[in-house]
């Protein structure tokens, strides 16, 4: 259990109107969780907590936005099988907000959603298969919209830029003899479905997906060179956006190379 308290003092001067507006607040936050290990390899666990953030910038009238608070609860499970060689976590979360920030697209400036609402799973597990082997994988689910908003964000929109599913998986083979002994070569899955590009509207960014390869090589105890080929086959995607006239697309393939030293 925890708890924190916070405050804020917050100065805005607007130099096209000579117009200042400022807001004062402070908060108590709080913690609590909860850990019951069925077994040795097995637990169970709960938490919740309330949030607190305050919010920049103004809105079309030249106002300050009222922070944005929250409540969250999560519970799940989590197991170490196999002598610890796969790990696993699976837990449901439900959250709420308010005074959560959007795109206005009438006027191009921010504007507070009454209150929004996230809940969903999320499914996570690490394995080492073989001494040489080893692979990550992540799946969520997330169903999150508005439920108090106005004409312009009515209730039901989807949260901008969430995506209702998404998974990724990493596979890595270290070699374990030789003259590679300690490097690696691996490949890594993202998946990403389709989002709310425009809050209070039907505009959606398309689903997309994307494959890397990487690779180190271990010259010495001391030093490592990475090589990493991102998003291979090339996928024309658009990673996040504000409205459906500005949209940023994702990165196309690319490489990085990248020389680790340890003192």
């Amino acid at each position: 259990m925890g708890a924190r308290y916070e405050h804020f003092d917050q100065q805005v001067d607007d130099f096209t109107t000579n117009a200042t507006s400022g807001q004062r607040h402070d908060a108590f936050t709080q913690r609590a969780g909860l850990l019951y290990q069925l077994t040795p390899q097995v637990g169970l666990f709960a938490n919740a907590s309330t949030s607190f953030k305050p919010n920049n910038g103004l809105d079309a009238a030249g106002k300050t936005f009222d922070p944005e608070e929250g409540i969250g609860y999560e519970a799940g499970i989590k197991s170490e099988l196999f002598d610890n060689r796969l790990s696993t976590t699976l837990a449901a979360f439900h959250i709420e907000k308010e005074n959560v920030l959007a795109l206005d697209p009438g006027t191009d400036t921010n504007r507070a959603v009454g209150k929004a609402r996230s809940q969903g799973f999320d499914m996570q597990f690490t394995g080492q298969i073989t001494d040489a082997v080893r692979i990550i994988g992540a799946f969520a689910y997330i169903d999150a919209e508005v439920t108090k908003g106005d004409r312009t964000i009515p209730a039901g929109s989807r949260i901008l830029g969430v995506a209702k599913h998404s998974g990724s998986l990493l596979s890595v083979y270290e070699f374990q003899e030789g003259v590679l002994r300690g490097s690696d070569v691996g490949a890594a899955y993202t998946y990403v479905g389709d989002r709310s590009g425009q809050s209070g509207t039907d505009f959606e960014l398309p689903a997309y997906q994307t494959v890397d390869l990487l690779a180190h090589y271990k010259a010495s105890e001391n030093v490592t060179v990475g090589l990493n080929l991102n998003n291979i086959f090339d996928e024309k995607y658009y990673e996040r956006s504000y409205s459906n006239y500005w949209v940023a697309p994702g990165e196309p393939r690319n490489f990085t190379v990248s020389l680790t030293l340890g003192l």
